[in-house]
This record gives C-alpha cells, sequence and structure tokens, in this order.
C-alpha cells in the first residue's frame, strides 16, 4: 500500500510487490494461555435510547457531529470502521473515537495516546479489556483498554517493525490460545517530510502476531505460504482461527498465485494454507477480504464477477459458494449476528442465517450517489454500518464523499 496504508476503508492497506522478509522474533513454547473474561464497558452510554429502525435506515447527518462528519468525509481514508465495544459501537477517526449505545446519539469517547494520523483498523475484547490494532504512522500498532475509554500504546518496534521494515496490523481477534493478529509486511521504512514511506520491495507478505494478554506480543516465523498475499482478516473459528487474504496483487493478468487466500491454524502459530482458491473462485481471480464465524459454520466473502458468499462446515478444509444477490459485486464488511445468521454490507445490506442463502434487507435508494458501507457491527438488539456516500465516484480508487451509518435490527432476514 508506496504511501503505505492511506487506504484502509475498502482495501486495508493491501501493500503490493515481493521481495526480502524480515528476520522473525522467536515465539516461546509456552501453554495455551486462559482466556480473559470480558470487562464491564464504562463507556458514556447514550442520552435516551431509541428502538432500531426495521427496515434498515440511515442516520441523519445533521443528527451526527459535525466534527465527527466533517473529519470522515475530509479523510474518508483514514478511519470510518465501525465496531462493537462491549455493548456499545464505536467509530474510530484518526485516533479519536466516539461511541454510541444505539447507534444514534453519538458523543466523543476519547483519544489514543500518539499522533493525530492513527488508524483504527480493528478492535476486539480480550487482554485487559479490549485491543486494537492499526497503523501509527510508522508502522503496524496495538492500543489496550481496561474500559473502552482510556487507551495505552503498545510499542515494540522489534515486534511490530524489524529490521525497519513497515508492517500494517489488519485484524484482530481472541480466540481459544489468546490474541492473534494479522497484517502485512511493506518495505523499508524512510523518512520525507512530515510522512514516512515505506517502499514496495517487501510488500505483499503475511504477518502474524500473537499475544496472551495483550500487552505482550510476539510475531510468528514466517511460513512459506506468506510470501502469496497479506493478511487482511482474521476470525476465531473453525479449528481455532480462519485468516483471509485477496492474495498477491498484480497489473494486467494475474499469475496462478493470485486471488482469494485462506488459511486455518489451530494455535494462531502454525498456519495452513486451504487450497480452496479454485472453489472461491473457479471462473477467474477474485478478492477475499472478510471472514466471520458462528457455532459450526464459516463464511468468506469473495468479490468474483457477482459477489458470492463461501461457507464451510468442517472448519475451513471444504467450501460452498452462492451469489449474495443479483449485481452485487462486491463485499467490503462481514459480521455474525449473535448466533442468529451473517450479516454482509457494501452497496446494499444482506443477511443470512446459514451463509448459503441470503436475503436483501436494504433499500438504499437508487440515485445519483452511490453509497457504499465499508464495516457493521451488531449488539443484541440492533446492527450498525459505516460507509460513504459517494456523488462523486472515488478518486484514485479512494472513496470521496459523505460519511454515514445506517442502522437496523439484529436480524438476517426480512
Amino acid at each position: 500500500m508506496a504511501l503505505l496504508c492511506l487506504f484502509l476503508v475498502a482495501c486495508a492497506g493491501s501493500p503490493t510487490g515481493s521481495g526480502p522478509t524480515p528476520s522473525p522474533t522467536a515465539v516461546p513454547s509456552t501453554p495455551a494461555p486462559t482466556r480473559t473474561s470480558q470487562p464491564t464497558s464504562t463507556l458514556t452510554a447514550a442520552p435516551t435510547e431509541q428502538p432500531a429502525p426495521a427496515p434498515w435506515a440511515q442516520v441523519p447527518t445533521t443528527t451526527l457531529p459535525a466534527a465527527l462528519v466533517q473529519a470522515l468525509t475530509t479523510n474518508p481514508n483514514e478511519g470510518g470502521h465501525v465496531f462493537r465495544v462491549g455493548a456499545q459501537f464505536v467509530v474510530a477517526d484518526r485516533g479519536q473515537l466516539w461511541a454510541s449505545t444505539d447507534g444514534l446519539s453519538w458523543a466523543m469517547l476519547g483519544q489514543l495516546p500518539g499522533a493525530d494520523g492513527d488508524v483504527v483498523n480493528d478492535i476486539t475484547t480480550g487482554g485487559p479489556g479490549y485491543v486494537a490494532v492499526g497503523w501509527d504512522g510508522t508502522g503496524g500498532a496495538v492500543w489496550t483498554s481496561p474500559d473502552g475509554a482510556t487507551w495505552t500504546a503498545i510499542t515494540d518496534a522489534s515486534v511490530f517493525n524489524g529490521n525497519g521494515l513497515g508492517h500494517d496490523i489488519n485484524a484482530v481477534t481472541d480466540g481459544p490460545h489468546g490474541l492473534v493478529a494479522v497484517g502485512g509486511v511493506g518495505g523499508p521504512l524512510f523518512a520525507t517530510g512530515p510522512f514516512i514511506l515505506a517502499s514496495a520491495q517487501a510488500a505483499g507478505q503475511a504477518a502474524v502476531w500473537t499475544s496472551p494478554d495483550g500487552r505482550t506480543w510476539h510475531k510468528v516465523p514466517d511460513e512459506a505460504s506468506f510470501a502469496q498475499g497479506e493478511m487482511d482478516d482474521v476470525a476465531a473459528g473453525g479449528p481455532g482461527y480462519v485468516a483471509v487474504s485477496r492474495g498477491a496483487e498484480c497489473g494486467g493478468p494475474c499469475p496462478g498465485t493470485a486471488g482469494p487466500l485462506v488459511w486455518t491454524s489451530v494455535d494462531g502459530r502454525t498456519w495452513h494454507l486451504v487450497d480452496a482458491r479454485h472453489a472461491i473462485h473457479p471462473s477467474g481471480p477474485a478478492s477475499a477480504t472478510v471472514v466471520a464465524a458462528e457455532p459450526g459454520s464459516l463464511v468468506v466473502a469473495a468479490s468474483s464477477g457477482p459477489a458470492r458468499a463461501w461457507w464451510s462446515s468442517d472448519a475451513g478444509v471444504h467450501w460452498t459458494g452462492s451469489p449474495i444477490g443479483p449485481d452485487v459485486t462486491d463485499v467490503a464488511g462481514l459480521t455474525n449476528v449473535g448466533g442468529k445468521g451473517f450479516l454482509a454490507v457494501a452497496s446494499g445490506i444482506w443477511g443470512s442465517a446459514d451463509g448459503r442463502t441470503w436475503v436483501s434487507l436494504s433499500s438504499i435508494p437508487p440515485d445519483d450517489s452511490v453509497v457504499t458501507l465499508g464495516s457493521v457491527a451488531c449488539t443484541a438488539d440492533r446492527c450498525v454500518a459505516a460507509g460513504w456516500e459517494n456523488a462523486a465516484g472515488t478518486s484514485g480508487g479512494i472513496a470521496t464523499g459523505t460519511y454515514e451509518i445506517w442502522i437496523g435490527p439484529a436480524r438476517v432476514g426480512s
């Protein structure tokens, strides 16, 4: 991603190319840690919680904090993802955190320690309470919080940016053997003016980190399969963990190694590249960047002409695909819905109870603009999606337009 990790809404900061592999930090052989119980969030509650609308509806932009809308409209490549943090929703804007209990009323929660350019790619429950991952202007970054309001930066350049190579951490999850974060390796870092840039010399290679508590992290030794593409998302499920990648990017005809990749791991330390490429895109290149898990089910969303959801009930060994909907060409966000099934978002919102049969849940009006939702999260009774109304299309592949938040019920059927 020469300027690394500027576009995080749709491509999660994926670099391109290949190159030398950084020296890994050894992972000690230790027993699986005991998982941390879910904390009680102390986030500020919204004044009055209102029922989630059914069907889905846009939250009026005029009711959102002007600073939030302005920041993410001006800098759409530097945040905007929506996450579930405890029983609330959190949107990150370049290190600033906004919180809501109902998706309708939002208030400033706080700011991550560090520069204004910090970018949060993912947040999960785990460690001392919550763990966030992303980019801090120089490379991969991790922050922890006991309550979702006060955050501490975990700084260890030897782990997150070893040998002068820039890393980006795209996603994190808490699973049976502790926390696992995934991302990619960039080229050597160099400074120019106020910017830290990374060359594409070693871009496109997956990187994995593990932690028993969110505070101490170890980089997993590189495996041969990691050279095939940066990991874009990870979920606890299947045999333990499942990670996906859009694969090595290429201009023009893609080689045989291009296309979506799926890895599985029992413990987060040793990874198996599943031979799912031909199953996921039998007719040509595709892009798989999001994965979600429910008990007994894994779902990967892939864009391959019509967007398709690929479902596995045997821990990721075999996959079966089905189209998400007519004229659906892309899926940008995917989540589970508390044991009820799955939601997928992009130019619309779709639900599925099993990952195989999907129905449209939204009626985003077809007008002169294009609404692209990039992320979705759910609490017990409602879900919130976030993205942009892009009246002018994209500029250099980066969304431009007004930041929007949509809200609907936590269900997967109409």
